[in-house]
């Protein structure tokens, strides 16, 4: 099946939960954030640019905040550098973007892995059976497109909008006519801000899902370190998110349950600082884009995650290290750390298994994830019995 999420092909996916309450902690220290991020997005809102004062403890944090990290000035000039990657603006940045900022290739090089994955890397763990409906599970593009159209709004000759529903179209003369007043008005598509078409789907049912004995009933949770080094080329990082998102749809079509948290950990002040942010919970459909920009956008990572950084520091009364600290990639050591420090007991947990990413900065790195990853399923699932 073609998995195409390209913007403005298809209806907007269910909106994820963002009111759900905390779940536990992690117990690697005071220096892990993670239950303060409800939804990516509130990463954005930390603080202001340009930076208030009263967003910070430390005089010196905000003063290094607004004077260097986001100062203006430094923005333009990072962005005339491709530091946040083609075609990013200033206004847009401060606003917070939402869309991974190349979906064409995000859509072409998971078509490409999921072709690419061998069929028996797969075979060995059961399918439930497939319910499709209108209330729960993974969209599906394929089942919405099978009835699509555009919506029309109506006006008269003087351009005054009127009400559709007292709109009908004369078989005689296929003109559209306004009933209160028989007048002629003139059909035209409704188009968002931006220029493109409004489009929805006559079918409900257009959500998959799948039925799950006890035994079936398994979790995967995927953390993906989203840190690179500030030399690192802005049009390979966005390759970091690539596999874990092609995996986690692999997964919930096998009718896994499946968790997706994008990892930001740096070293400073004598402390290794845990960031968690959520791109999908256990409960809410899978989020392409909001998954690839969270998880593999240097916008967010140089962004909203320079925020993070830096308010870590704060909140923790520590100085804001110089270049934010080191930054940690090394995910043997790191995924040792959470594994040996999480809470047996934790909300957070969860899961029957965890799968680590993050790195790849290109399709043959991604295909060298994503094979990884299944063989470590197949080891623990594939002998199961029916």
């Amino acid at each position: 099946m073609a998995f195409d999420f390209l913007p403005d092909q298809q209806p907007p996916e269910p909106k994820p939960n963002t009111e759900e309450a905390a779940g536990g902690q992690f117990s690697v220290g005071k220096n892990v954030f993670y239950d303060d991020y409800k939804h990516h997005l509130d990463a954005h809102a930390l603080f202001e640019t340009p930076p208030q004062a009263k967003n910070f403890k430390l005089p010196y944090n905000f003063n290094e905040v607004k004077d260097y990290y986001f100062d203006e000035y430094n923005l333009k000039n990072k962005i005339k550098n491709n530091f946040y990657g083609s075609g990013t603006t200033l206004e847009k940045l401060k606003e917070g973007y939402t869309t991974f900022q190349d979906p064409k290739l995000l859509n072409e090089t998971i078509n490409k892995i999921d072709n690419e994955i061998p069929a028996e890397m797969f075979s060995a763990i059961d399918k439930p059976k497939m319910k499709i409906n209108d209330r729960f599970g993974m969209f599906s593009f394929d089942l919405a497109s099978m009835a699509m159209t555009f919506v029309f709004d109506y006006y008269t000759r003087k351009g005054e909008q009127v009400d559709s529903s007292f709109v009908e179209k004369d078989k005689s003369t296929s003109r559209f006519i306004f009933l209160p007043t028989k007048e002629e008005v003139e059909q035209r598509i409704r188009r968002r801000a931006d220029g493109t078409p409004v489009v929805v789907s006559s079918v409900r049912n257009s959500l998959i899902d799948f039925e799950k004995d006890s035994k079936q009933d398994r979790s995967v949770e995927i953390m993906v370190f989203n840190s690179f080094a500030g030399r690192e080329d802005a049009g390979t990082v966005i390759y970091n998110s690539m596999a874990s998102i092609s995996v986690a749809k692999n997964l919930l079509l096998k009718g896994f349950r499946v968790k997706l948290t994008s990892v930001l950990v740096v070293a400073g002040a004598g402390k290794n600082y845990f960031h968690f942010v959520p791109a999908k919970r256990f409960n809410q459909p899978l989020d392409i884009n909001a998954a690839a920009y969270v998880c593999g956008d240097p916008r967010f990572f140089r962004y909203q995650g320079f925020k993070m950084i830096c308010s870590g520091y704060d909140r923790d009364g520590e100085r804001i290290v110089g270049g934010l600290g080191t930054i940690l990639t090394n995910i043997k050591p790191l995924s040792l750390t959470i594994e040996k420090e999480y809470v047996s007991n934790s909300e957070l947990k969860q899961a029957d298994t965890r799968l680590y990413f993050g790195g790849s900065r290109s399709l043959r790195s991604v295909n060298r994830e994503v094979k990884q990853a299944i063989e470590i399923l197949n080891n623990k699932y594939g002998n199961e019995k029916n």
